[in-house]
């Protein structure tokens, strides 16, 4: 029998190499961003874990000390270190997390190569080589209350200033906040404000003349007072949320003086709110010396 030894050609052979090459350019890049996804994945798992090694610290600690609440602040993970919470699989290299009656709110953590965050709406979001957010200053010590601890009436001698993307508590140890009072940020340099679902009432003059560039207003506040967010030149993106029925004058208006400097791009309003319209926003001077011809959106 007659052996066939035939061999491949070149041009063969550079065939192959070519199909090769090609398998490999669409292949690799395939395989290399499952992979990446599983990571990212991973960092957000962890974040998940370490969220939930910290509620089963307060747990046991309830359990051994009745009684017991960590403090309404944003926790460093040292800090968290040092107070005992321990994590069985990946934990964050640094960060930091928000308590609030005893439960985690916020995190912006450090994980492997992401920075894994959630934000108000609890969205969690991993991004890889990210910057760690900013912490907020949530420490119930830095405001000033009403005699019935249920409005918030200002910042306290403890506040640090160095901070200016104020998170407002809810709860004032045990008591409900449900108001921020009347001039009670006025003219401060707060850059950024997220106001919690238990907020109802938004009093005169509470934010007037501030620095803000977004204001959301939650589906929890009923009221928002005259001149509330009057005169801020840099308010770029208003949300009003679904509970909101009553809007004073002039509340997020600009002074004749500052007519020029008017930097509104967009009004969205909950499509479930069903007193706040367009032509209610613009009786009563509500917006006076800002157009919002064409800024009105619906937003569920």
């Amino acid at each position: 029998m007659k052996k066939n030894n035939k061999a491949f050609t070149l041009i063969e052979l550079l065939a192959i190499i070519v199909i090769l090459a090609i398998i490999a350019v669409i292949t690799v890049p395939i395989i290399l961003n499952i992979i990446e996804n599983a990571r990212k994945g991973a960092a957000i798992n962890s974040a998940y874990g370490y969220r939930d090694s910290i509620q089963q610290y307060y747990i046991t600690r309830l359990f051994s000390e009745p009684g017991y609440n960590m403090k309404n602040k944003p926790y460093d993970v040292s800090e968290l270190d040092e107070l005992g919470v321990s994590v069985s699989g990946t934990k964050p290299s640094e960060g930091w997390v928000q308590i609030e009656k005893n439960t985690v709110k916020y995190f912006s953590l450090k994980i492997g190569d992401y920075v894994v965050t959630n934000d108000k709406d609890n969205n969690i979001i991993a991004i890889k080589n990210g910057n760690i957010e900013n912490k907020p200053s949530i420490d119930a010590s830095w405001f000033t209350y009403s005699d019935d601890g249920t409005t918030i009436t200002g910042f306290s001698d403890s506040y640090d200033s160095n901070y200016t993307d104020i998170v407002f508590l809810g709860y004032n140890g045990e008591i409900k906040i449900t108001a921020i009072g009347d001039s009670a940020f006025k003219g401060s340099s707060i850059t950024s404000i997220v106001i919690p679902d238990e907020i109802e009432t938004i009093g005169t003059f509470a934010f007037q003349g501030t620095n803000l560039q977004e204001v959301v207003i939650p589906d929890g506040v009923i009221t928002i007072g005259n001149y509330a967010f009057a005169g801020i030149n840099n308010l770029k993106t208003l949300k009003i949320g679904k509970g909101v029925t009553t809007i004073g004058k002039e509340a997020f208006g600009l002074s004749y003086g500052n007519k020029e400097k008017d930097n509104l791009v967009n009004v969205y309003i909950s499509d479930e709110n069903e007193t706040i319209t367009e032509e209610y926003l613009k009786n009563n001077d509500r917006f006076s010396y800002r157009s919002l011809d064409g800024k009105v959106n619906p937003s569920k």
